[in-house]
């Protein structure tokens, strides 16, 4: 295999990577669908939810108008309602092949190696967060394949202009798409400026190019802005504001600062944990180490944090570890030992895409195909489940609402006593369930969604209301609210509400 991969190769990770997208049942984060594929279908089909998000700006356009095309591009060949299925999957699809073949590349490229960059793209493709994850519609998986991309051509050993100008443009739109990812690039670009220091004309061209590439690619995506928003925005500068300037970040929630230690990066590598404390140990004076453990330093300085917000720096890893991976082969317990990390990441990757969480997509899809739903209603935290991307019934848009949890956008800064004083409308109904559901600011639908933690104060509550359809959701749940099965009550038609 040369350093060019060749076709056959992109069209089997492909293949397996829409498998893979196709198998997910299950769901994970609300940022799935709705700061993509609502915005998405919103654009396309006319209706679709937006968060706040997207009406204070903070958002890039780049993301759900990448989905927005594959609607489009689907709907043009097979009925609609087939089109909002397979876009969104086959997108995925691609841009986790993108991701799994640049690993391979990253890993040619910076240890010299073919081996290591084999063993590198078969643990990208056997990686159960990579199976849970990758061609989920999260922003994260964007900038994680733009972002590995572009280390891919960075010169890593050796100084040449053009490859260093590819790496630069897809770093800068990595940032563009979500601007937390400037922090990897600063380092990479703070380790590059010191070391030709020296080479004082060969720095001021370099700084010179890429300052008109950035400036080209603000322009291209102020213009995608202005589509989108249909007006002038600067969604960076809005981002920056909200989580820096007035730190209304806060409001979503925080962490320790060992979060990312001894949570994100043991869950992310499971069993090639073993591998990555080697590769530390055998690599901790190369700069791809360097700037694994600079990002998760910066990121772990940040209060909110979550395991996907590492995604752009997973395959850095995944690189770290092949090459000790390799360097080990001839181990005679090996074999035994890949094998079992094999199992059990397939029994991983199984269960969270097959089994836990199930209920959250599953109630949706019953309830988009059942005629004698006239209007919905979740008394859910919110976001839950999809929302139109999903239920794809336009009928059902104007009736049909969910409980909210916006942000005190009215406020000028977000501190601890905010936190604590800001009630929400969900806060509001799990703080009194009776008082919210005797004053509830909806019209009442033709069925309500509930998850099991709140089926006996609702039923008590709500009897006109009758269990209709009862649905598995998990074994376990880390939000207390939304453990157990989800249930499906519907509205006796016979008695007024």
């Amino acid at each position: 295999m040369t350093l060019k991969m060749p076709l056959i190769i992109w069209l089997c990770v492909f293949v397996f990577r829409l498998l893979n997208a196709f198998s997910i049942k299950t769901f994970f984060q609300p940022d799935e669908y709705f700061q993509a594929l609502e915005p998405a279908h919103r654009l396309v089909f006319g209706y679709g939810y937006l968060t706040w998000e997207w009406h204070e700006a903070l958002r890039s356009s780049l993301h759900p108008l990448l989905y927005a095309a594959a609607y489009k591009a689907f709907d043009v060949f097979m009925p609609e309602s087939w089109a909002v299925i397979a876009a969104p999957k086959v997108t995925g699809a691609l841009i986790a092949t993108v991701s799994d073949i640049y690993v391979y590349k990253l890993a040619r490229k910076y240890w010299r190696n073919q081996g290591v960059a084999n063993t590198a793209l078969a643990m990208s493709l056997l990686s159960s967060w990579n199976w849970f994850v990758s061609t989920r519609s999260f922003l994260n998986n964007l900038e994680m394949a733009l972002t590995v991309a572009g280390l891919s051509y960075w010169p890593w050993h050796h100084y040449k202009l053009m490859p260093l100008l590819l790496s630069s443009f897809l770093g800068f739109l990595s940032c563009i798409v979500r601007p937390t990812n400037a922090i990897l690039w600063s380092f990479l670009a703070t380790s590059l400026i010191i070391k030709n220091i020296q080479k004082f004309s060969r720095l001021a061209s370099l700084l010179m190019a890429v300052s008109i590439i950035l400036a080209l690619l603000l322009f291209v995506t102020s213009l995608a802005d202005r589509y989108f928003y249909q007006k002038w925005t600067f969604p960076l500068y809005n981002f920056l504001e909200f989580n820096v300037v007035k730190n209304l970040l806060v409001f979503y929630g925080s962490a320790p600062w060992h979060f990312y230690l001894f949570q994100g990066v043991p869950l992310m590598l499971l069993g090639y944990l073993p591998a990555f404390f080697l590769a530390i140990y055998e690599s901790k004076d190369s700069l791809l180490f360097g700037l694994c453990a600079f990002f998760v330093a910066a990121f772990s300085s940040i209060a909110h944090k979550e395991f996907r917000f590492l995604q752009p720096i997973y395959p850095v890893m995944l690189v770290l570890c092949a090459k000790t991976t390799y360097r080990k082969r001839t181990m005679r317990f090996l074999k035994v030992l890949v094998s079992l990390i094999v199992f059990i990441h397939i029994g991983v990757a199984y269960f969270f895409t097959r089994v836990n969480e199930i209920g959250e997509i599953e109630v949706i899809e019953v309830l988009r195909t059942d005629p004698t739903v006239k209007s919905i209603g979740l008394l859910t935290p919110c976001h839950s489940t999809p929302w139109h991307s999903v239920l794809h019934r336009k009928d059902l848009v104007k009736e049909s609402w969910f409980l909210t949890c916006e942000p005190p956008l009215h406020l000028e800064s977000g501190t601890a006593e905010n936190v604590k004083l800001y009630r929400d409308q969900l806060d509001q109904f799990f703080d009194n369930p009776s008082l919210f559901l005797r004053n509830l600011p909806y019209d009442w639908p033709t069925h309500l969604v509930i998850y099991q933690s709140m089926e006996a104060e609702v039923k008590r509550e709500l009897p006109d209301y009758y269990e209709c359809k009862r649905l598995f959701n998990s074994f376990f749940h880390w939000d207390e609210r939304r453990k157990g099965d989800i249930i499906v009550l519907c509205r006796d038609q016979t008695v007024s509400q």
